[in-house]
């Protein structure tokens, strides 16, 4: 009997080792897939920032491209406003010159 309960202490203890084994494998397993889910996540945040830090730079780029088209417009609206002005100015002196012509005989200078 003491050979038989011995032998059953030993098959006990061999089936909690078992037992022992498949919950440390169980949970390392769960631990494994949190790893790996960490890492992938990890992964697509790095994209994701690699990908918003391209469009903050072609953000600028189009700010950029924009600020330079506004100021073109302005300078050639400002061309063309005072070369209307200029053209203007000089058909007024060419009308006062005509009607002192006409009515003196003499002309301003332009």
């Amino acid at each position: 009997t003491i050979f038989v309960a011995e032998k059953a202490k030993k098959d006990a203890i061999r089936k909690v080792e078992h037992v022992s084994d498949l919950l440390v494998d169980a949970v390392n397993g769960g631990f494994e897939e949190c790893f790996i889910n960490e890492k992938r996540i990890e992964l697509e945040i790095r994209a994701l920032a690699a990908t918003v830090t391209q469009f903050i730079k072609q953000t600028d780029q189009w700010l950029l491209a924009t600020h330079f088209i506004n100021t073109a417009i302005k300078v050639l609206i400002s061309f063309f406003y005072y070369r209307y002005l200029l053209i203007s100015y000089l058909f007024i002196i060419y009308l006062i010159n005509f009607i002192l012509f006409c009515l003196c005989g003499y002309t301003l200078s332009a």
